[in-house]
């Protein structure tokens, strides 16, 4: 018969020498894989979030205006500076502690990619991007562009090393309105 040190003692000893280990996969050394967009537009969909096609960042924004007349949104939209960066005629600006308590306030943010899987929006915060907008504010629009769409979470944090992206204070996975 065995007793309990002896059983512990013989898993211990397994462990250490590798008997009966099952080899497994290192993802962090297989390249991100990109999903499909319309199986990540379905699942956005099924999440309950809208969305809308814009062909550049100037174009989103000229729906952005037309969605807040439709919905009589009252209270221009807060926008991330690195939207605002993307725009031509942008200027240098200081940075404001945005206010998104007002019912109605709008925030618009860049999502760094998507996950087909879950119809999720990945955002990564830093001062251009806060994370208070994806929370904050009544209404959130992200912008994604269709090329970032990742098959699975864990390609989010492949693209991420192979884009050697420093990890941010935060990273918000949205996977719809809450």
């Amino acid at each position: 018969m065995i007793n309990e040190k002896q059983a512990r003692d013989a898993i211990l000893n397994k462990l250490k020498t590798g008997k009966n280990r099952v080899p497994t996969v290192v993802r962090h050394s297989l390249p991100p894989s990109y999903g499909h967009p319309q199986k990540f537009l379905d699942q956005l969909a099924a999440n309950g979030a809208e969305t809308q096609h814009a062909k550049d960042t100037k174009d989103a924004l000229r729906k952005i205006e037309l969605i807040k007349k439709e919905h009589g949104w009252i209270h221009d939209p807060v926008t991330a500076l690195s939207i605002k960066r993307t725009m031509a005629d942008y200027r240098q600006q200081t940075i404001e502690k945005a206010d998104l308590s007002p019912p109605g306030c709008v925030a618009i943010t860049q999502a760094y990619c998507g996950i087909a899987d879950t119809g999720s929006l990945v955002c990564l915060s830093s001062q251009d991007n806060p994370t208070s907008y994806n929370f904050l504010a009544e209404h959130h629009i992200v912008l994604l562009q269709k090329d970032r769409i990742m098959q699975r979470k864990y390609d989010v944090w492949a693209l991420m090393r192979e884009e050697d992206i420093e990890i941010p204070r935060a990273i918000n996975i949205i996977s719809g309105p809450s």
